[in-house]
């Protein structure tokens, strides 16, 4: 007698018995004495009883959904049936025929008639399932274990038969159905055969899932129980074929959920709160929990683990309780600020700046965590890639140097500190972009105090003097920290002073040539045409224009037309352009100031220690800008410089064209010594700031009085 290939493996790989000496999953050893017949466990010992499903284990990260205690396992031994080429006797407890060929041969199931069946490769065997859920088993840690239902009066194709048992496909897995439960049938009502191989795709189940004959039909044929994983046959747009009993079983995309993969960016949480953990040393500890229906994103996965973006540091969520997901609910979020806010108490972080909206994570009491910006006074925060809000009674903020002025101030940088001078000092400070440049860089306002009145500064009209920028953030910093903290500032009260007059900073007006002088010709737009415009030299230190070779502070409309010692192209410096505001820069900073009622106006240049004030004022303007500048010099030790018997030969500036317009006093300091045609070395600053560092209290104080 030949045995079947599948029943040799089966014998000889023990995979089909508990063998003496193993354990339950409550801990008590199986004995050969327990070892128990199919017969012997229907009278003796706890099993699933019909229709019940077997519970699994939810609590315990190791058991791979083993059941929870040994009651709830099957501990029989399924023998199997020595069939040979010739028909061999099949004892069928309710069984009622075998099918040769497509005939069925009946047989008697009350008195435990032997039923013929064939081993023929021709031969298919069909049963039915007669109880309302005729569960089904897999093989797990030498034990059955329930995974599935069959609907009653529901056929199949039997795969192989054992004494007891009937063995199916059920996705990539072999199963178990006890003979008890089933009547051999024709299989004439099956439509949906299939013997089509499995496709590499699998999908995991958290929940019960039903399982229908197509994509149309709305009854169910079987169900399969949450905790398994299975491979698909094929997929379409609203589901998975999985091959059940050798038929296609269609399941909804919509019931169940698929394992991760590499491209999964995004997954749903599917647990009314999925805790987010971070290492501490060796351990994972809780930070806070993301919220049941909510989309993240997530970094990659590793292992059991999603990798999060939380903060500045990496998050750990399970993937267990996750299903993945498109995104489309995520508002992506933008880089984090160095500011960090502080959680008072244990507080939700919600879709938007009201409590009325939802909230789709938590952050624990004395939890830090950095600030993306503020909206109002909310602080909006980035949550595993998604924008978040936290409500301001709720947190607080730590106040950092916001402009490291020291070095090489950049572009970038000074987008950077605008925010985060915003982020700490909100009602105090705020950001504008009031234009852009050529090449398309923001030019950057930035707003400080609370008053009425006004006063402006602006830096970098110039390439080379970008050292302005680093003088007027720091001033922007340290008034704003004064004022917070409510101290004094080289003498002046910050607070009276902000609270009656804001000064308004354009730090960077020429953030294309402060750029290009900063990092070379790569950093345009066109890199060939302004090597062009500097004759062929990769060297632009000495370079004052804008990116298309124009002088900022000779094209406002101040007499214009009769400036002296003019370029006539454009290039490196003097180019005074084709005609009056002609470039972007120039065009936003004259609109900007015809919005705002200016008390003052200074645009700082470099170099040399020196103060321009005078544009053509007489009368009692002379004397009050005159006052203003001998203070203006004496704060700073900048000589003033005489005024000029012929102005109209030298306009076209910012300070000329600002006295002109307003009738207000305007200043142009050369903040450095003379250092020539290049920009002031960093080293300079200390001594830069030291005669500037109250000015701008100084004068904001002056035009409280006006």
């Amino acid at each position: 007698m030949k045995t079947p290939k599948i029943i040799v493996s089966l014998l000889l790989s023990g995979s089909l018995f508990l063998h003496p000496g193993t354990y339950s999953a409550a801990g008590n050893a199986v004995g050969s004495n327990d070892s128990l017949t199919e017969q012997q466990t229907s009278s003796n010992v706890n099993t699933p009883e019909s229709g019940q499903r077997v519970q699994q284990n939810e609590n315990s990260e190791d058991t791979g959904g083993q059941p929870a205690d040994s009651k709830n396992a099957i501990e029989s031994k399924p023998q199997p049936v020595q069939n040979s080429n010739k028909a061999e006797s099949v004892q069928s407890q309710s069984g009622q025929a075998t099918v040769r060929d497509g005939n069925v041969q009946s047989g008697s199931t009350n008195q435990g008639n032997t039923i013929k069946a064939a081993s023929d490769q021709s031969e298919v065997i069909y049963f039915k399932a007669v109880k309302q859920e005729t569960l089904v088993y897999i093989r797990k840690n030498d034990r059955l274990v329930s995974i599935a239902a069959l609907q009653g009066d529901q056929e199949f194709i039997s795969k192989t038969q054992l004494e007891n048992w009937h063995i199916i496909q059920l996705g990539d897995k072999e199963a178990f159905i006890k003979k008890v439960d089933t009547l051999l049938s024709d299989g004439t009502s099956i439509t949906n055969r299939t013997s089509l191989p499995n496709s590499t795709e699998t999908i995991s189940l958290l929940n019960d899932v039903p399982v229908y004959e197509n994509e149309s039909t709305s009854i169910p044929f079987a169900k399969l129980f949450s905790g398994d994983s299975y491979q698909v046959i094929s997929s379409t747009d609203a589901g998975y074929f999985v091959n059940v009993g050798g038929r296609a079983g269609f399941i909804k995309k919509t019931d169940i959920v698929r394992e991760f993969t590499t491209q999964d960016k995004y997954f749903t949480v599917l647990t009314e709160k999925q805790p987010v953990y971070i290492k501490q040393g060796s351990k994972l500890v809780q930070k806070g929990s993301l919220l049941k229906g909510k989309e993240f994103a997530r970094l990659k996965g590793d292992g059991k683990w999603h990798l999060i973006s939380y903060g500045s540091q990496t998050g750990f969520v399970a993937i267990e309780g996750t299903a993945p997901s498109a995104g489309k609910t995520i508002v992506k979020a933008e880089p984090n600020s160095r500011v960090s806010l502080t959680i008072k108490t244990d507080t939700v972080v919600y879709e938007g700046t009201s409590l009325t909206t939802a909230g789709f994570a938590t952050l624990l009491k004395a939890e830090k965590y950095p600030i993306v910006s503020r909206a109002g006074d909310w602080f909006k925060v980035n949550y595993a890639g998604r924008i978040g809000y936290v409500h301001p009674y709720l947190a607080s903020t730590n106040y950092v140097d916001a402009a490291n002025t020291k070095g090489v101030y950049t572009y970038e940088q000074l987008g950077s500190d605008a925010k985060t001078l915003e982020i700490m000092y909100p009602g105090l400070v705020k950001t504008e972009v009031i234009g852009k440049s050529v090449d398309g860089r923001n030019l950057y306002a930035i707003k400080l105090g609370k008053g009425k009145k006004e006063i402006f500064f602006n830096g970098s009209h110039h390439a080379r003097e970008h050292m302005t920028t680093n003088v007027l953030m720091e001033m922007a910093d340290q008034y704003a920290l004064s004022y917070a903290k409510g101290t004094t500032y080289g003498g002046y009260k910050t607070r009276a002073v902000l609270n009656n007059v804001s000064i308004w900073f354009v730090p960077m007006l020429n953030p294309d040539g402060v750029t290009l002088v900063q990092k070379g010709h790569l950093s345009a737009k066109n890199p060939a045409q302004v090597l062009k415009l500097n004759n062929g030299k990769k060297d632009f230190s000495a370079w004052k224009a804008n990116i298309r070779g124009v002088d900022l502070n000779r094209q406002y409309p101040a007499n214009w037309a009769s400036i002296d010692y003019d370029a006539k192209k454009p290039g490196p410096k003097n180019f005074k352009g084709y005609k009056p505001l002609s470039e972007p820069e120039v065009i936003a900073i004259v609109n900007f100031v015809k919005k705002h009622s200016f008390k003052t106006a200074v645009a700082y240049h470099s170099s040399g220690n020196i103060l321009y004030w005078h544009y053509g004022q007489t009368g009692s303007r002379y004397t009050r800008d005159y006052t203003l500048a001998k203070r203006y010099g004496s704060l700073t030790g900048y000589s003033l410089v005489a005024p000029s018997k012929n102005p109209s030969k030298s306009g076209g500036g910012f300070k000329d064209w600002f006295i002109m317009q307003t009738k207000m006093p305007g200043f142009t300091p050369e903040i450095s010594k003379y250092v020539g045609e290049r920009p002031v070395p960093v080293s300079y600053f200390p001594s830069v700031w030291s005669k500037n560092y109250k000015a701008g209290l100084m004068l904001a104080d002056d035009a409280s009085r006006r």
